[in-house]
């Protein structure tokens, strides 16, 4: 079968969009599928074309018509991709019609959206839309033309798959009409990637979470747990992987707890350093307000590692409380921080959710996903 993916990020960008993306795209491949890959031009210094684990991805420079906010980087940004526009689009119609893609999996629907509708206007082909978290959440409210641009996707997709019911429920809100052509596939990962990874090194235990440092994913209020936390334990630090525009903010309020003993900041880490901090942390906290799915949980699982998370939506569907991880309510320091400490003083508490957590992820190994997704377009 011939499939194109269309991903709004793909490796070395790293995200779990990205990360899932990529694997689900090697097993394509390692299946016998025709596989290419179609995503933005983000960061603009990645090459136009290149190939990663043995699949060709095209970067384009997509161009989306919702208006630009008022700073001069983003006017220049949009004038410049307006301006490229047609030559871009050429190039992406010439592209398709040339592998003739007998599938367009389509993964998050954000920039490439645009591009795709005026395609698929001039020709027909069958089109599965994977939504991912904010193309529900964030994107369709961002203007009128946005929410526009999204029911139209929709409406012309033979067939929707979320990644879980908490955000396939959120997208039949906006647009009902897809009730009908929509299901669950959740997210999956390469078990095998999680063998054999050397724990990251550290001078004393360290608690970990992950993610992109923006406000719906609450660090802040992982910061209120944990200054809780070291009143009663003090030989143990809290490492934060990842950045984003809430970095200075959470800085500050480090500063503000006299946490800097305490609380270190790692930045961007690749998939490989993410497993390592998985594999040598005494525990994953998850402190978002809003969790479409929570791919880092599968990996801390897969790791051995147990999970603390909120009730944000996606994490609900993947812990049971108490038997593969712990849930607390989301925005809620004092809860969050008696869930570490509880963890952090039972070792059994521990050893029965790395245990339960161990062969719950074995269905989320990320061939038993490729599966569900091959059979969804054969039968569409």
């Amino acid at each position: 079968m011939r499939i194109i993916i269309i991903s709004s990020g793909y490796l070395p960008k790293i995200g779990g969009l990205e990360i899932f993306v990529a694997s689900l795209a090697r097993c394509f491949s390692e299946s016998g599928q025709q596989i290419k890959v179609i995503t933005q031009k983000y960061p603009r210094r990645l090459k136009g074309k290149e190939f990663i684990n043995g699949i060709q991805i095209n970067r384009y420079l997509f161009f989306d018509p919702k208006p630009p906010s008022l700073e001069l980087r983003s006017i220049f940004a949009y004038s410049y991709a307006l301006a490229c526009s047609p030559f871009n689009l050429i190039r992406f119609i010439i592209y398709l019609r040339k592998f003739k893609p007998e599938i367009i999996n389509y993964h998050f629907a954000g920039a490439p959206t645009f591009f795709l509708l005026i395609y698929l206007f001039l020709f027909r082909n069958k089109l599965i839309v994977s939504l991912h978290g904010a193309d529900v959440e964030d994107l369709p409210f961002e203007s009128g033309i946005s929410m526009l641009i999204f029911k139209k996707i929709l409406k012309k997709a033979d067939f929707i798959t979320a990644n879980s019911s908490y955000k396939l429920n959120k997208a039949v809100k906006i647009a009902p009409f897809i009730k009908d052509k929509a299901k669950v596939i959740y997210n999956g990962i390469n078990l095998k990637e999680f063998k054999n990874v050397e724990p990251y090194q550290y001078t004393k235990r360290y608690i970990l979470s992950v993610g992109r440092l923006v406000y719906k994913k609450g660090f802040d209020v992982l910061l209120r747990a944990f200054s809780i936390v070291v009143k009663d334990i003090k030989d143990i630090v809290l490492i934060v992987a990842g950045d984003g525009t809430e970095r200075k903010t959470l800085e500050k309020m480090v500063n503000k707890f006299n946490l800097d003993e305490w609380v270190k900041f790692y930045g961007w880490a690749t998939a490989l350093e993410v497993k390592k901090l998985l594999k040598g942390c005494e525990m994953l906290v998850l402190p978002s307000r809003n969790e479409p799915f929570g791919i880092v949980i599968l990996e801390a699982m897969a790791s051995g590692r147990p999970v603390i998370a909120t009730r944000s939506g996606g994490p609900e569907e993947i812990i049971i409380d108490g038997q593969n991880g712990l849930l607390v309510e989301k925005e809620n320091a004092q809860a969050l921080a008696m869930a570490i400490l509880r963890l952090l003083g039972d070792k059994n508490l521990q050893g029965r959710i790395i245990e339960g957590a161990f062969t719950f992820v074995e269905k989320f190994q990320i061939s038993n996903t490729a599966k569900e997704y091959l059979n969804t377009f054969e039968i569409t």
